[in-house]
């Protein structure tokens, strides 16, 4: 079966959460000098160019503001304290028609950068998903073609698209390592650092 053309494929960062046990919006978190949702960013555009949209939910103005660099487009989620899902569906009605697939990533998983989001899209073959394989099991970063964006949209609650990916039986995955290394709260900050390799010392 032959490789999809990624030429109308997009790359959506999810940030809009709360991040609650973080206690300060982990997107605007500085990691290496640059806000998190902006290294995000970049990283989807050195693979997809301009094909690249940020969900904004929780302290919208100061992302967009941090990213106003990067001239992205957003779309803002007025759903955002329903969870993850909600900003799934918002990404996926904003997508343009001719848009063929959407690869989400976070912008709380420091370790997946550009090698890492053009592995997933490298293995996309005929209509499977493709999904980031770590710690035994399948998240993002993911890939899916259009045939599941109707999946997507009818998605609710905190658990996004995990229930998607378990229950297909043709996944694709890629082992990608670095993406078990996620921030959900203060003590994750040297602990990840740590574990990819990064000098956090000097950060605020």
């Amino acid at each position: 079966m032959s490789t999809p053309s990624t030429s109308t494929t997009w790359v959506v960062v999810l940030a809009a959460g709360a991040s609650r046990r973080m206690g300060s919006p982990k997107q605007l978190l500085l990691w290496e000098g640059t806000p998190l949702v902006c290294r995000a960013v970049r990283s989807a555009q050195a693979i997809v160019a301009d094909r690249v949209l940020v969900v904004t939910g929780c302290c919208a103005q100061e992302v967009r503001d941090a990213l106003a660099s990067t001239g992205v487009r957003s779309v803002h989620n007025t759903q955002w304290n329903e969870g993850v899902a909600s900003s799934l569906r918002v990404a996926v009605s904003a997508l343009p028609e001719d848009c063929d697939g959407v690869l989400f990533c976070s912008c709380d998983q420091p370790g997946v950068g550009a090698p890492q989001l053009q592995a997933l899209l490298d293995a996309r073959c005929g209509d499977k998903v493709v999904a980031a394989g770590y710690a035994d099991t399948v998240g993002i970063p993911a890939c899916f073609p259009r045939s599941r964006f109707e999946a997507l949209s009818s998605l609710s609650g905190e658990h996004g698209a995990k229930a998607l990916l378990n229950a297909e039986h043709d996944l694709v995955e890629v082992a990608i390592a670095q993406a078990k290394f996620d921030l959900d709260e203060p003590a994750d900050i040297p602990l990840v650092a740590a574990a990819i390799g990064q000098d956090m010392t000097n950060e605020e």
